[in-house]
């Protein structure tokens, strides 16, 4: 019969060696969590603003967040305000135009991503983006020209999509390529 394990039932001084492994533990999260805190108070981390502390968000983050938030609108569980740009297609003789509607003041680019093609274009809202005296902006496509378009994000300053526009289809113009 094999020998049987000792069971040995802890005595004081294990006890007390397991009691301050613990207090260690607890004070080094505290100490951790006040040191955490106080370096997100003075910057460097984090998502909800860079004003308060917490650090920048990844674009892949800003993007996702903003797709959740399409998404919950388009589900009834949030408004859409602020979220979406209605855009219309047309033709300028021969440059293929996408008119958008509504831009909030903080656009500075637009990123169209055409159907089939790895990168998206984008075009900035300065000197090539015509403004009109209504409530609307026409950007000219070039890498997309011609093109069904899958994905239209609306730009800040910082490159971060703020604001989502439709899916657009290939033109029918007369003289479209095919």
């Amino acid at each position: 019969m094999p020998d049987q394990p000792t069971v040995e039932l802890a005595n004081d001084s294990t006890m007390q060696r397991f009691v301050d492994a613990l207090n260690n533990i607890a004070d080094a999260v505290a100490r951790n969590t006040a040191e955490l805190q106080a370096a997100q108070h003075h910057g460097g981390f984090g998502f909800r603003s860079r004003v308060n502390g917490e650090r920048t968000p990844t674009l892949e983050q800003v993007r996702t967040t903003l797709d959740y938030r399409v998404l919950s609108a388009l589900t009834g569980r949030l408004s859409a305000a602020g979220l979406t740009v209605r855009a219309q297609r047309l033709r300028k003789n021969t440059d293929d135009q996408i008119r958008l509607f509504d831009l909030p003041d903080e656009a500075t680019a637009v990123s169209v991503q055409a159907v089939g093609s790895p990168t998206p274009e984008v075009i900035p809202l300065g000197a090539a983006a015509s403004k009109s005296s209504s409530n609307y902006r026409t950007v000219t496509l070039d890498q997309s020209r011609d093109k069904e378009i899958a994905r239209i994000e609306v730009l800040n300053c910082a490159g971060e999509p703020i604001r989502l526009g439709p899916r657009l289809a290939r033109p029918t113009f007369g003289n479209a390529a095919g």
